[in-house]
Protein backbone atom coordinates (compact mmCIF):
# COMPACT_ATOMS: atom_id res chain seq x y z
CA UNK A 1 0.00 0.00 0.00
CA UNK A 2 1.62 3.10 -0.96
CA UNK A 3 0.43 6.21 0.20
CA UNK A 4 -0.13 9.96 -1.31
CA UNK A 5 -2.47 8.47 -3.87
CA UNK A 6 -3.69 8.94 -6.78
CA UNK A 7 -0.07 8.64 -8.41
CA UNK A 8 0.36 9.52 -12.14
CA UNK A 9 2.56 6.59 -12.77
CA UNK A 10 3.43 3.17 -11.15
CA UNK A 11 5.95 0.78 -12.18
CA UNK A 12 6.70 -2.79 -10.75
CA UNK A 13 10.42 -5.01 -11.57
CA UNK A 14 10.76 -8.50 -10.69
CA UNK A 15 13.48 -10.21 -10.96
CA UNK A 16 13.47 -14.52 -10.64
CA UNK A 17 16.65 -16.97 -11.06
CA UNK A 18 16.25 -20.85 -11.73
CA UNK A 19 14.45 -19.51 -15.42
CA UNK A 20 15.31 -22.61 -17.41
CA UNK A 21 13.80 -24.54 -20.45
CA UNK A 22 10.48 -26.13 -19.91
CA UNK A 23 9.93 -22.94 -17.17
CA UNK A 24 6.00 -21.49 -17.42
CA UNK A 25 5.44 -18.53 -15.56
CA UNK A 26 2.12 -16.30 -15.17
CA UNK A 27 2.38 -12.39 -13.10
CA UNK A 28 -0.68 -11.38 -12.00
CA UNK A 29 -1.34 -7.75 -10.66
CA UNK A 30 -4.04 -7.75 -8.51
CA UNK A 31 -6.47 -4.15 -7.64
CA UNK A 32 -6.40 -5.00 -4.00
CA UNK A 33 -4.25 -6.16 -1.19
CA UNK A 34 -3.27 -10.16 -0.95
CA UNK A 35 -4.99 -11.19 -4.28
CA UNK A 36 -7.89 -9.55 -3.68
CA UNK A 37 -10.13 -6.95 -5.80
CA UNK A 38 -9.65 -9.31 -8.95
CA UNK A 39 -6.96 -9.14 -11.72
CA UNK A 40 -6.38 -6.09 -13.03
CA UNK A 41 -3.37 -7.45 -15.20
CA UNK A 42 -1.56 -10.33 -16.08
CA UNK A 43 1.14 -12.01 -18.36
CA UNK A 44 2.19 -15.31 -18.97
CA UNK A 45 2.27 -18.06 -19.28
CA UNK A 46 6.11 -16.88 -20.30
CA UNK A 47 8.36 -19.82 -21.06
CA UNK A 48 12.14 -19.86 -22.73
CA UNK A 49 13.36 -21.32 -25.50
CA UNK A 50 17.08 -20.08 -24.98
CA UNK A 51 17.49 -19.43 -21.33
CA UNK A 52 20.69 -17.70 -20.83
CA UNK A 53 21.83 -17.48 -17.77
CA UNK A 54 18.61 -18.36 -16.06
CA UNK A 55 17.79 -14.71 -15.11
CA UNK A 56 14.34 -13.03 -15.79
CA UNK A 57 13.23 -9.75 -15.08
CA UNK A 58 9.74 -8.79 -15.62
CA UNK A 59 8.57 -4.83 -15.69
CA UNK A 60 5.10 -3.41 -15.66
CA UNK A 61 4.48 -0.12 -16.33
CA UNK A 62 0.94 2.11 -15.74
CA UNK A 63 0.76 5.43 -16.47
CA UNK A 64 -2.00 7.95 -16.29
CA UNK A 65 -4.52 6.50 -18.63
CA UNK A 66 -4.18 2.84 -17.21
CA UNK A 67 -6.49 1.65 -14.17
CA UNK A 68 -7.23 3.86 -11.32
CA UNK A 69 -7.15 0.54 -9.00
CA UNK A 70 -3.76 -0.04 -9.50
CA UNK A 71 -2.96 3.91 -9.15
CA UNK A 72 -4.20 4.25 -6.48
CA UNK A 73 -1.38 3.05 -4.59
CA UNK A 74 -3.17 -0.18 -3.54
CA UNK A 75 -2.34 -3.39 -5.36
CA UNK A 76 -0.63 -6.88 -4.97
CA UNK A 77 1.27 -8.85 -7.13
CA UNK A 78 0.98 -12.73 -7.38
CA UNK A 79 3.56 -15.32 -9.69
CA UNK A 80 2.11 -18.27 -10.48
CA UNK A 81 4.26 -20.72 -11.83
CA UNK A 82 2.98 -23.98 -14.01
CA UNK A 83 6.13 -26.05 -13.98
CA UNK A 84 10.83 -25.28 -12.86
CA UNK A 85 11.72 -24.36 -9.78
CA UNK A 86 12.17 -20.41 -10.09
CA UNK A 87 13.24 -18.27 -7.32
CA UNK A 88 11.68 -14.69 -6.98
CA UNK A 89 14.82 -12.58 -5.67
CA UNK A 90 13.16 -9.35 -5.50
CA UNK A 91 10.37 -7.15 -6.45
CA UNK A 92 9.79 -3.29 -6.47
CA UNK A 93 6.72 -1.38 -6.85
CA UNK A 94 7.68 2.53 -7.34
CA UNK A 95 4.75 5.32 -7.78
CA UNK A 96 5.13 8.65 -8.94
CA UNK A 97 2.80 11.33 -8.11
CA UNK A 98 1.70 14.49 -10.22
CA UNK A 99 4.51 16.68 -8.70
CA UNK A 100 7.26 14.38 -10.40
CA UNK A 101 8.34 13.13 -6.46
CA UNK A 102 8.11 9.26 -6.42
CA UNK A 103 7.95 6.24 -3.71
CA UNK A 104 10.09 3.23 -3.80
CA UNK A 105 8.66 0.06 -1.83
CA UNK A 106 10.77 -2.52 -2.08
CA UNK A 107 8.50 -5.90 -1.78
CA UNK A 108 8.77 -9.24 0.67
CA UNK A 109 9.17 -12.20 -1.28
CA UNK A 110 6.98 -15.25 0.39
CA UNK A 111 7.21 -18.62 -1.01
CA UNK A 112 4.03 -20.67 -0.82
CA UNK A 113 4.70 -24.12 -0.43
CA UNK A 114 3.29 -26.48 -3.20
CA UNK A 115 0.21 -28.22 -2.41
CA UNK A 116 1.91 -31.60 -3.19
CA UNK A 117 4.78 -30.69 -0.33
CA UNK A 118 2.03 -29.94 2.44
CA UNK A 119 0.37 -33.17 1.35
CA UNK A 120 3.31 -35.32 2.22
CA UNK A 121 4.32 -33.49 5.55
CA UNK A 122 0.89 -34.33 6.56
CA UNK A 123 0.99 -37.79 5.67
CA UNK A 124 4.18 -38.46 7.28
CA UNK A 125 3.26 -36.69 10.81
CA UNK A 126 -0.11 -39.03 10.35
CA UNK A 127 1.96 -42.04 9.79
CA UNK A 128 4.27 -41.24 13.02
CA UNK A 129 1.30 -40.52 14.92
CA UNK A 130 -0.09 -43.89 14.53
CA UNK A 131 3.01 -45.73 15.17
CA UNK A 132 3.40 -44.10 17.64
CA UNK A 133 -0.38 -45.10 19.17
CA UNK A 134 0.06 -48.78 17.82
CA UNK A 135 3.69 -48.95 19.64
CA UNK A 136 1.93 -47.89 22.65
CA UNK A 137 -0.88 -50.33 22.67
CA UNK A 138 1.50 -53.38 21.80
CA UNK A 139 3.68 -52.29 25.24
CA UNK A 140 0.54 -51.51 27.38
Amino acid sequence: MLAGAPYTGVSIIANLTGFTIGDALVFDVFNGLNGTGGVDFFLGPVSCALCGNGMLQITIMYNSLASADVLDGVFSVGFRLGSGAMDLTSVIATATNAAGASLTLPGTPVSVPEPGTMSLVLLALAAMARNRIYASARVA
